[in-house]
């Protein structure tokens, strides 16, 4: 960048972050502190495969917002760019203990202080064999190295597609500068990494370092916010974190899937959501049933009278209630029927 626009372009894309994740697989940003060219911002993304990222680009350059606001300013700050394509090493990452680039995130504050990153790049000499025989080397001897550097955590290992071809770079995090020097000297009094350095030597041609500072933007939390996105672009609900999508449809907040540290998707049932379900369906139930009651007659502050009574009254008969009084005495007879309805007298045109 030009030194006189760094600033500015930090500026607008920290406000367009959250434009950037929503179309772009974004994992971080990082500007250079020390080592090689200042005033850089390295930007690192990850793709499944090259029609994702065709994918991707055809959305970002479909949105005004993105090409008109962020890119039309932010290339008015800009000396130079540069686009490259790196391939993981898979056995170089699984022999450090590394997850997947995918899952990783920024990481909180130790003590105050921001983590500090060391990106090492490597030129290779021409030749069909010199990025297989580094990445051997690595494997055999990365993990002697890890075991005598307890702070720092490998990030990314791997080597050009696209772009400066036979070119590998490892990214690694440490809590400060300090640790990562010093885990460097430990690394060196390791015979058997001394011997994987001395393997891959012959076949390089240059090899750079740089102090790289992650640029804090507004809620820089790895690609969950933006696999959500994806799971809404399909129509579904989704929960993501750093390394995989769990994207679903249905199950009404009951059944849900969540992604784990092993990237993969669990499955989940909230119990209180069943619960919640069986008691309003409950409730559902029992407030139509006194609904029919009520519009029934049934309940004794309906105003509506009952069927029975309706059919009574449309056969123009009437409901003789018993009266009880001290001073009239039963009959004296087992077999006196009980009170009941009795017919009137007909009358002209009553109905009978």
């Amino acid at each position: 960048m030009q030194p006189q626009g760094i600033k500015e372009f930090l500026r607008l894309t920290q406000d367009s972050v959250e434009l950037r994740k929503s179309l772009l697989p974004f994992l971080g940003m990082f500007t250079c502190d020390t080592g090689g060219t200042l005033n850089r911002a390295v930007h690192l993304y990850h793709y499944r495969d090259f029609d994702h990222r065709d994918s991707h680009r055809a959305a970002s350059a479909a949105s005004s917002e993105w090409q008109n606001g962020y890119l039309a300013h932010s290339r008015t700050c800009l000396a130079h760019q540069e686009s490259s394509i790196f391939v993981p090493a898979a056995g170089v990452m699984a022999a450090a203990g590394a997850p997947p680039v995918q899952s990783f995130e920024a990481q909180p504050l130790q003590q105050g202080k921001q983590a500090v990153y060391e990106l090492r790049q490597y030129q290779l000499k021409p030749g069909y064999d010199g990025v297989p025989k580094l990445v051997a080397a690595f494997e055999r001897g990365i993990p002697h190295k890890v075991a005598a550097d307890t702070q720092g955590k490998l990030v990314f290992f791997g080597h050009t597609e696209v772009g400066m071809l036979n070119s590998v770079i490892e990214l690694w995090r440490y809590p400060s500068a300090q640790a990562c020097h010093d885990a460097r000297k430990a690394s060196r009094a390791v015979p058997e990494w001394r011997e994987c350095i001395a393997a891959v030597t012959p076949g390089v041609a240059i090899l750079a370092a740089s102090g790289l500072q992650m640029f804090p933007l507004a809620e820089q939390t790895g690609r969950s916010l933006l696999q959500s996105n994806e799971c809404l672009s399909r129509g579904l609900q989704g929960t993501c974190n750093g390394c995989t999508c769990c994207c679903y449809s249905g199950g009404a907040g009951i059944v849900t899937y969540q992604p784990s540290d092993t990237c993969t998707c669990v499955k989940k049932v909230d119990s209180s959501q069943i619960w919640a379900t069986v008691v309003l369906s409950v409730i559902l139930v029992l407030g139509g049933l006194m609904v029919s009651l009520y519009f029934g007659g049934s309940l004794p502050i309906s105003p509506y009278p009952r069927q029975e009574d309706q059919r009574l009254l449309q056969h123009g008969s009437r409901r003789i209630t018993p009266v009880t009084s001290p001073q009239l005495q039963p009959l004296a007879s087992a077999t006196a029927p009980p009170p009941a309805y009795v017919q009137p007298s007909p009358r002209p045109n009553a109905l009978v």
